[in-house]
């Protein structure tokens, strides 16, 4: 097994020395940093927002505000300092595929996020722009915002390489939800010329409906089911299982429901190539839905599969339909009060923030902790990245947003402590996407 060796990351990294923005004005001055793409990281990103502008000169304990526009979009934002400088940070999540995209200046797919602002002032294009929450429409307290305004993409995250993005799906853009057919097919996404760096291991976790019981190893309220082997994942997330009984008489003869993310989530290619494809054996994903409500997609059968065009689609998926699976960031149970007795666990399994039948469950025996990723017993994670282009004139080393992407690299937000891992101190590392542990 190759042991991981640490990376230089040589001018990527800014240093404890670069950790605010060098010098004091003697003006107020606004400084922005606008990071878009990957769901998964959603939270974390938010997170690390507050901690890094709270690094700033005078701004220690600084309260940072961080209104949403919607679940995918939230603007972080202080003003504070001996030069009362305001500091915005904005962090929306579409999907890993558009947040490269964007930095690349390419709107083709970016839908509704798309737009065009009135001046170009930091050598972009039309293509690399997206609407973000606009943060004067926050108002001055409360925790959402009115507006998005279009504003410069300076890093697109991405779970997953470019070139990771080979898979297809077609279905309705909202899963069980519904909404318009959308197909999204990729042949791998081209990144050369720009920047990145990958500062951290993002880990991904299954999630079931509480209804789907293992009546001898089942924990919690409902004794749901409380761990996946990859075999059962396989066959699963391949179409293979139409029951739960299928696994055995201590399962509820139960039809399975497949909660996906469309082609395009870096949450689905990580599924594709760290679990159901694998380094060369498994199975393969589906790529059209099976969906009861759309007669033409419909086969009459269990497996139920719904294709979501978000996280929080594919959330309320396994949260609403009866034995349903799906598979999204670990970190959700971070200020989840919704479980038994007002915590955020029942039994071993986590309740998600939002979603109160909902339980994160493990995976070949172990759930996905910062200690069993970084010890190398839980496998289905992926290395980050975050993705800059050299033309941004916002990105240039030392600046605001140039460092708080590399800020990432030297500390996880204290919340996110038991979840993440920085990708220095990974005992063992996957050397790409498609590789197993120490490959």
């Amino acid at each position: 097994m190759k042991m991981k060796i640490k990376k230089l990351l040589g001018s990527l990294v800014a240093g404890t020395a670069m950790l605010a923005v060098a010098g004091i004005a003697s003006a107020a001055t606004t400084y922005e940093a606008n990071l878009y793409g990957a769901s998964a990281q959603f939270t974390f990103w938010n997170l690390q927002a507050v901690s890094y502008i709270q690094s700033q000169p005078g701004c220690s304990g600084a309260t940072v505000r961080q209104p949403q526009f919607d679940s995918a979009d939230q603007v972080n934002f202080a003003t504070c300092g001996p030069n009362n400088n305001t500091y915005i940070i904005r962090v929306s999540s579409k999907a890993s595929y558009d947040g490269i995209l964007a930095v690349k200046g390419d709107n083709s797919l970016a839908g509704s996020e798309a737009c065009t602002p009135t001046t170009y002032t930091d050598g972009g294009v039309a293509g690399n722009y997206r609407l973000m929450a606009d943060e004067t429409s926050c108002g001055t307290s409360g925790n959402s915002c009115s507006a998005q305004k279009c504003v410069r993409v300076n890093i697109g995250a991405s779970d997953v390489a470019g070139e990771s993005f080979t898979q297809t799906s077609s279905g309705t853009t909202n899963g069980p939800a519904g909404g318009a057919q959308l197909t999204m097919s990729f042949n791998g996404i081209s990144t050369a010329g720009l920047k990145y760096i990958q500062p951290i291991v993002v880990p991904f976790q299954f999630w079931v409906h509480n209804d789907v019981t293992n009546s001898v190893s089942g924990t919690g309220t409902n004794k749901t089911m409380s761990n996946i082997t990859r075999a059962m994942a396989v066959l699963l997330f391949s179409g293979e299982i139409a029951y739960w009984d299928q696994f055995g008489p201590n399962f509820p003869h139960l039809g399975v429901t497949l909660c996906l993310r469309h082609a395009g989530s870096g949450t689905a290619a990580t599924l594709d190539y760290a679990v159901v494809k694998g380094n060369g054996w498994g199975g393969q994903l589906p790529t059209s839905e099976n969906n009861p409500s759309v007669a033409a997609t419909f086969s009459g059968a269990y497996p139920y599969i719904y294709f979501n065009n978000g996280t929080s689609a594919e959330e309320a998926c396994v949260d609403t339909v009866s034995g349903a699976i799906g598979y999204f960031d670990a970190d959700k149970i971070v200020g989840s009060t919704s479980g038994p007795g007002g915590t955020n666990m029942d039994g071993t399994n986590g309740v998600p923030k939002g979603y109160p039948n909902t339980r994160g469950i493990a995976y070949q025996g172990e759930y996905p902790t910062a200690e069993s990723i970084g010890n190398s017993r839980y496998d289905f994670w992926t290395n980050e990245w975050a993705f800059w282009n050299s033309n941004d004139t916002e990105m240039t080393s030392g600046s605001f947003a140039y460092n708080f992407v590399n800020n990432a690299s030297n500390a996880v937000p204290a919340s996110e402590a038991n979840f993440w891992m920085l990708q220095s101190n990974m005992n063992v590392e996957k050397t790409t996407d498609q590789a197993y542990l120490g490959e």
